[in-house]
């Protein structure tokens, strides 16, 4: 027997085991529609997508028409941004989801896109990866620059569609990103002491700086222009070339601490 439509499966499914058996079984449902229709189709990858981010028991709930498209919309809007899907992906799998549910237009029945163009292709990778690397508490900048680096996109156009990305993202889906990234890059009671004690060190050296090494250059300076004032140049050249190994020694010094 040849395998079945996916959308035909998928309404098989809902009729021999209810509504609510493939609302919690999204596993279960995948593997049935992959019998059914004798192999994997990327249709079934959407229809389950959709599933496990509850889009169909979203569209179920609303009653008024006003309601359905708000839904709608804002489950195309949700495929898109967190499984990458692209628009007309999104639209017929809200459209497919709708006809299971007995509440919208019919889906097409054929395959769900056209021969795909190298730019779709490009497009599909580059919503997978941020969604891959967002998940992982990349910045916006870093995200921008794994595209450029990979050759998806030009580092202009990469760090213009992360930003996009970004901002279809929900407060709480930003917030957990950034919480991500906290905890993957913490700042420790260490780190903090280790600051501090930079701090502490680089304040330490000024200080000598002010204290020691002015005065010091000063008296330097002081008595080499007395005594080239006086004509003995050669022993203003000699108080220049001692100060000047006094502070070539104290810079040795330092870069071996």
């Amino acid at each position: 027997m040849p395998g079945m439509e996916p959308i035909d499966a998928l309404q098989r499914a809902v009729n021999e085991r209810g509504l609510e058996w493939v609302f919690e079984q999204p596993e279960l449902v995948e593997s049935l529609l992959l019998d059914y229709c004798q192999g994997r189709k990327p249709e079934i990858h959407f229809l389950v997508g959709a599933l496990k981010e509850q889009i169909p028991q979203r569209l179920l709930s609303a009653q008024m028409q006003a309601q359905k498209e708000a839904a709608a919309g804002q489950a195309r809007a949700q495929l898109q941004t967190n499984l990458g899907m692209l628009p007309e992906k999104a639209s017929w799998t809200v459209r497919a989801w709708l006809q299971v549910l007995g509440s919208g237009k019919k889906a097409p029945p054929g395959p769900v896109d056209p021969p795909k163009k190298p730019d779709d292709i490009v497009e599909d990778r580059a919503h997978a990866l941020m969604k891959e690397f967002f998940g992982k508490g990349a910045s916006i900048e870093q995200v921008a620059g794994l595209l450029a680096e990979r050759g998806l996109l030009a580092r202009q156009q990469a760090a213009g569609d992360a930003k996009h990305y970004w901002d279809g993202l929900s407060a709480e889906q930003q917030q957990a990103i950034r919480e991500t990234r906290r905890k993957a890059n913490p700042f420790t009671w260490q780190q903090a002491a280790m600051a501090g004690l930079g701090i502490l060190a680089a304040i330490f050296f000024l200080y000598l700086f002010c204290v020691k090494v002015v005065p010091v250059a000063w008296f330097f300076a002081r008595m080499a222009w007395t005594r080239a004032a006086s004509g003995d140049y050669l022993g203003a050249l000699i108080i220049v070339v001692v100060f000047a190994g006094l502070l070539y020694g104290l810079y040795r010094a330092a870069k071996s601490l």
